[in-house]
């Protein structure tokens, strides 16, 4: 971390050293790929943000943290912190609409009213109202559930007449 702290404040002080701009993207490119292989995907996010407020135009850095950007959720409801994961993919989904994304965030809060269901309290109403909303988005998603199919079939044997009950209630709905 010294090296690219060191390489960094040196570029900041030069911005026409290009070679020290290089010099401190590659260094701190070696942190996140420690912290990714550490499975510490936050430090890792954090390490490839820095390397691209260096170099923005970094495709390297910003494919690796693209890469990242679907961990991250998935980590967070792995360390309890829901609301966080939650966060994230809403994010995800406002910026792209992705039903997959959709269909992440249904599941969450689906299990986390649940969870919160037992307290009859505001906010697990509040969840149930945002895992129907989201289930209703990716169910009218007949491309969406045809290459989920693809990709499941293998793994659940999915029949086809489930497809065919799923394509009547959104016809209904």
């Amino acid at each position: 971390p010294e090296a690219g702290d060191l390489f960094t404040r040196a570029y900041q002080a030069d911005r026409r050293q290009t070679r020290l701009k290089d010099l401190a993207v590659q260094t701190l490119l070696a942190q996140p790929i420690q912290q990714i292989n550490a499975k510490n995907w936050p430090q890792a996010g954090s390490h490839l943000g820095r390397a691209l407020e260096i170099d923005p135009g970094n495709q390297e850095v910003a494919r690796l943290q693209d890469s990242l950007q679907g961990v991250m959720p998935v980590a967070k409801m792995m360390a309890g912190q829901r609301a966080d994961a939650a966060a994230l993919w809403e994010k995800e989904f406002l910026a792209n609409r992705s039903p997959q994304i959709a269909h992440h965030l249904a599941i969450l809060y689906y299990w986390w009213a649940v969870k919160e269901g037992k307290k009859h309290s505001k906010e697990a109403a509040a969840l149930w109202r945002k895992s129907i909303a989201c289930w209703v988005y990716t169910l009218h998603d007949t491309a969406y559930w045809s290459g989920w199919r693809e990709r499941k079939r293998k793994a659940y044997e999915v029949e086809d007449s489930v497809f065919a009950t799923l394509e009547a209630v959104g016809r209904t709905t």
